[in-house]
């Protein structure tokens, strides 16, 4: 198997050539071409998203910060479960004032559910040349490869100062997939890893990096795009939703099918009893 280039990685994910900066055994950091973002890389952390807490205390309050790890030892998913994380993967979390998004804030997740399943498509077609996959989302911002969990979403708020502050955090699996158990707090759909989907190339380790890096600037992006608007997200995750498609009720395991999506992101389902209804924060198994 034959290692990818790293400029052939590069230029998949980023629009423009980038400079590459020293990594420590403690932290790097450094600005990118939007002075708003602050990206900070550490080898090793408990969780990005109790280091984002930490340190944005000190941004100003148009800066966003991504945090991101080579390795997470504590990472948390949504309702608490644990994130399981392998090196090689993404760990990210970008950190900003809630007042800077542009549309109505409960559609931020499926947003950042956009953003993810664009770069791991396009990763796939054009790196790994893999032509048989699909991507989806599923409601509102798991990512899904041929039906397997190959990224999630973990949004938390906190005030600093006196203002709202939001921790987007973000596990995509490029270069492993955990074992996802059955059974247990812990248990979900089954995973799967962008490498598994590269059969004849080999991801550099830098690919996780370079993911994180190109996701920030693409939120970023989004924040100061004039054209941004609340139906324009709802229309861009229509696009890549399963809608149709039978998913389970974690809690209860009633199976139902998602119908659409409201223009506040809540998801419109039909229950095993043929009646439509409202998803505001149930998880889809």
């Amino acid at each position: 198997m034959r290692i990818i280039n790293k400029s052939a990685v590069l230029a998949v994910l980023c629009s423009k050539a980038r400079s590459s900066f020293a990594l420590s055994n403690q932290t790097s950091s450094r600005m990118f071409a939007s002075s708003r973002l602050i990206f900070q890389h550490y080898e090793t952390t408990e969780s990005t998203q109790d280091v984002a807490k930490e340190n944005s205390a000190s941004l100003k309050s148009n800066q966003i910060l991504a945090v991101t790890a080579g390795e997470q030892t504590q990472g948390r998913g949504t309702s608490g479960r644990a994130w399981m994380g392998l090196r090689g993967n993404v760990f990210l979390t970008m950190a900003l004032q809630s007042k800077e998004v542009p549309t109505t804030l409960t559609l931020l997740p499926l947003q950042i559910g956009v953003l993810v399943a664009e770069r791991v498509d396009k990763l796939l077609k054009q790196a790994c040349n893999s032509q048989d996959h699909t991507v989806h989302v599923k409601w509102p911002n798991d990512i899904l490869l041929n039906q397997k969990k190959v990224a999630g979403v973990l949004i938390e708020s906190k005030v600093i100062a006196g203002e709202v502050w939001l921790f987007i955090g973000v596990g995509v699996n490029l270069a492993a997939a955990p074992s996802i158990p059955h059974e247990g707090p812990n248990r979900g759909r089954p995973s799967t890893a962008v490498q598994q989907h590269c059969t004849e190339q080999q991801l550099p380790e830098s690919t996780a990096k370079m993911f994180a890096e190109d996701l920030s600037e693409g939120l970023v992006q989004w924040l100061e795009d004039p054209t941004t608007t609340s139906r324009k997200v709802l229309t861009e995750w229509k696009t890549w939703a399963n809608i149709g498609e039978p998913q389970v009720l974690r809690e209860t395991g009633e199976t139902v099918i998602p119908v659409d999506v409201k223009d506040d992101g809540q998801l419109v389902v039909r229950g095993e009893d043929g009646r439509e209804r409202l998803l505001v924060a149930d998880y889809l198994y």
